[in-house]
């Protein structure tokens, strides 16, 4: 409808302008972690909700939640000076949103080619691949004051890519091709691998 593509570009434009502005709200220390927080959780739940009623399309609804998610690196992040870190934190944590949330909310219908699931899925390889350095191994070691090795976190990586594979393949307009249906197990197989070369956790 034509309605819907306005909206489309409104709430695109808006809402990239709006993250972007409490971005460097926050990196100056005029915003509230508690406050950012809300908003992020306010404005998923707002874009969901409209996406419910059909007052926007299923892919605005999508993209708009994903932008949303982003602001939640800024509170891992807000005391970190590095630019680039930030950047790549949030690079990867809108990639991730990308590929999640299109399988696990938005794909609702068997019509998903293999070519997009393949998309999705290096969408969230990349984005969770970009976040070990910047953001999870720094989040691991604040939340359980241990050491990770990176090699060993790629690998838990990998084997929830894995699990994000198999679940994708239950919307295929058609039957995945043989090849599709061994993509899961090598990759879990290359993250078994990987974890079992690796040294345990080491505590600082």
């Amino acid at each position: 409808m034509h309605y819907d593509t306005a909206m489309w570009e409104c709430f695109n434009f808006l809402f990239k302008v709006f993250v972007v502005f409490e971005h460097v709200l926050i990196r100056e220390g005029a915003y509230p972690p508690a406050l950012l927080l809300t908003t992020a959780a306010l404005g998923a739940v707002v874009m969901q909700r409209l996406y419910t009623v059909r007052r926007i399309s299923g892919n605005c609804a999508w993209v708009c939640v994903s932008i949303h998610l982003t602001k939640l690196t800024q509170l891992v992040l807000s005391a970190n000076p590095n630019t680039l870190d930030v950047a790549l934190a949030h690079l990867a944590v809108f990639l991730t949103s990308i590929a999640v949330l299109r399988i696990c909310l938005y794909q609702t219908k068997k019509t998903l080619r293999p070519s997009l699931l393949i998309l999705f899925t290096w969408a969230l390889l990349f984005g969770l691949l970009l976040a070990v350095g910047p953001l999870l191994g720094p989040l691991w070691t604040a939340v359980t004051h241990t050491t990770i090795p990176n090699s060993l976190l790629i690998a838990f990586l990998l084997f929830l890519t894995s699990l994000y594979i198999m679940f994708g393949q239950q919307y295929l307009k058609k039957a995945p091709p043989p090849w599709l249906q061994k993509l899961p197990y090598g990759v879990m197989a290359l993250a078994l691998l990987l974890g079992v070369l690796q040294p345990e956790c080491g505590k600082e």
